[in-house]
């Protein structure tokens, strides 16, 4: 895949566990391709104003602190929800670090360990940190994050401009819902992008750009939603889509697969 809007910059200080806290048994997203798909969706929509940004299935925030790092001009506002109460409460603490006074507060914390352990790791951490730190704008991103269930969704305030979703998939996570038992997310008897997807389609509206990325392998039917661009990379296939309407932009498919 061809990268058209995140440049090749070194992005180690949005590494996980550096500053940004990391929380095991929880995936983390390449920030190159994480900003590539958001400005791709972006790009579709019809203004460049600020955008509202959902996550649905946010886990411990980690997509959406490096999305708000990254894009504070173009971010106004992030939701995150997640049925997993340990990890939204990991989520706060990530996007904590959105604004002065979280930083602060994390630079207290990787103060103590480091003059508890003197590890150089926790020196670079400091040095990345300041790094974060003088890239904060104002104002600040608007934050609500609050538990959720992905399969049986509650109204949001604020209608998104661009949902970006990281799947569950393979060993490290797995769909949970209210609604029944934890299921793999390979498990196309049950839970599926499909139902997700018609969850989905009751918080958004037809302007609403939704971004999704799964394992490559994963089948699903896009149905009352134009795919409007499929990439492979790697591992990963995203989707990026928007509800079936007389509204819907450019529908062309763009499908290149990584060497």
């Amino acid at each position: 895949m061809r990268y058209l809007h995140a440049s090749s910059d070194n992005y180690e200080d949005f590494a996980s566990g550096r500053v940004l806290h990391h929380a095991p048994g929880l995936t983390n997203f390449p920030v190159r391709l994480a900003q590539e798909i958001f400005m791709r969706a972006a790009s579709r929509l019809p203004t460049a104003s600020p955008v509202c940004l959902y996550d649905g299935c946010c886990g411990s925030g980690y997509l959406l602190t490096v999305l708000g790092l990254l894009n504070q001009a173009k971010i106004h506002r992030i939701i995150g929800r997640d049925i997993n109460q340990q990890a939204i409460e990991v989520a706060k603490r990530n996007l904590s670090l959105l604004s002065h006074k979280g930083l602060a507060q994390r630079r207290l914390e990787i103060e103590h360990h480091l003059s508890e352990f003197r590890r150089p790791s926790y020196q670079q951490a400091l040095a990345s940190l300041d790094r974060i730190a003088g890239q904060l704008i104002g104002p600040e991103i608007e934050i609500d994050l609050d538990r959720g269930d992905l399969f049986d969704p509650q109204p949001l305030q604020w209608p998104p401009d661009i949902v970006f979703m990281d799947l569950p998939y393979g060993r490290l996570t797995a769909w949970q819902t209210d609604q029944s038992t934890q299921i793999r997310s390979n498990d196309q008897d049950n839970l599926s992008v499909a139902l997700l997807l018609q969850s989905l389609s009751r918080q958004i509206s037809r302007q609403t750009i939704v971004a999704l990325s799964m394992d490559r392998n994963e089948k699903w039917v896009l149905s009352g939603y134009r795919r409007l661009e499929q990439q492979i990379i790697g591992h990963r296939k995203f989707v990026i889509c928007q509800l079936d309407g007389p509204s819907d932009p450019d529908e062309s498919s763009i499908k290149e697969k990584n060497k």
